[in-house]
């Protein structure tokens, strides 16, 4: 999102590290096992590294503050209204199976993902929170043009 305190607001708008909009992925690799992803480009004149470390910054920052309460009701109900617009068409509902399965999830699970989804407290989400940026948790690293293309 672009709200104060989000990834967006730190280094896009209030660090002017990152040009255009930073994603963020997080997903399943094994039992116990999870990736969050964070991309981004450097802004012009920006060095990689200054990125990087605004960047893990953030994600440390998130370990200590946490989500309030009303953050994690508000990407809980944006979470809900994806799953019902989803619904309504037929290649996303496909799309969202096929994702699923990849993952080595049980088909049975699917159904019962979005009450899942609902029931997480914040206390929870700071106990993950605090997990992907513990000492010896997050692995980064950049990548950058080679020496050649950057002429």
């Amino acid at each position: 999102s672009r709200l104060p305190g989000s990834l967006f607001d730190a280094i896009v708008d209030n660090g002017k590290l990152a040009a255009g909009t930073p994603s963020i992925g997080f997903s399943r690799v094994a039992p116990k096992t999870y990736t969050l992803t964070i991309g981004a480009d450097a802004a012009p004149d920006v060095a990689p590294e200054a990125l990087l470390t605004a960047i893990t910054g953030y994600v440390a920052q998130l370990a200590v503050s946490g989500l309030s309460a009303e953050t994690v009701a508000r990407l809980k109900t944006r979470f809900a209204e994806g799953q019902a617009a989803a619904d309504r068409d037929p290649r996303l509902t496909y799309n969202r199976l096929v994702g699923w399965l990849a993952s080595r999830n049980r088909y049975e699970q699917l159904a019962l993902f979005p009450q899942r989804v609902a029931a997480v407290s914040p206390e929870q989400v700071a106990v993950v929170l605090a997990a992907l940026s513990g000492p010896g948790r997050i692995v980064t690293g950049t990548l950058v043009p080679a020496a050649d293309a950057r002429r």
